[in-house]
């Protein structure tokens, strides 16, 4: 079966309003925010992004029909700016009623259109952090981060390099609470 065979089986199994995700109850008992909360509802759900084929997907709740959640996605890919795909909003031109369900078509669609050859695995070192992303990198002995806020994929980041990883997390993290005072809990993500 070939790859775009595949998408279209995948495509096929799929129902456009699906029921309200297995997991979002056990989600919600280990403190994760519950992704129906209309309170987060314009932001990226980074705190439930993959990692796959050199690409994140960025899951986020796309809107609502009667009460049931409609989730998209956006992509970040380690190519940066010479990716095909990087920030592409939902390539794949399709929505899901559940987390699951825009992951997997978000994998079908980087099994057939990646244009990442052999990934380098960037998106291992990341952190949300007052519902930011926080990707961390190192090169040779320095360290460097990219930060994009919980409401879209532009690079805010300052052009800093650090000595170790903590330094930088420590950094970004002061940075952050300076604004708002308030939790301190880093979520690391693999």
């Amino acid at each position: 079966m070939t790859r775009e065979q595949r998408l279209k089986s995948l495509l096929q199994t799929i129902s456009p309003i699906l029921p309200i995700s297995p997991i979002l109850p056990k989600m919600i008992k280990f403190g994760l925010p519950n992704p129906t909360d209309p309170n987060i509802m314009t932001r990226l759900l980074y705190e439930y992004s993959i990692a796959d084929r050199g690409h994140l997907i960025i899951p986020y709740l796309f809107g609502s029909v009667h009460s049931d959640p409609i989730y998209s996605y956006h992509l970040l890919s380690e190519l940066g700016h010479r990716g095909n795909l990087h920030k592409a909003h939902n390539p794949a031109g399709i929505h899901s009623s559940s987390l699951e369900g825009i992951i997997a078509i978000a994998k079908e669609h980087l099994d057939i259109h990646s244009d990442v050859e052999e990934s380098l695995d960037i998106f291992k070192h990341r952190y949300t952090y007052r519902e930011n992303l926080i990707i961390i990198y190192q090169m040779a002995d320095k360290f460097f981060y990219d930060h994009y806020k919980p409401d879209n994929l532009q690079n805010v980041a300052a052009p800093k390099i650090f000595k170790s990883e903590q330094a930088c997390i420590q950094w970004v993290k002061s940075g952050l609470d300076r604004p708002n005072q308030g939790s301190n809990v880093l979520d690391f993500r693999r």
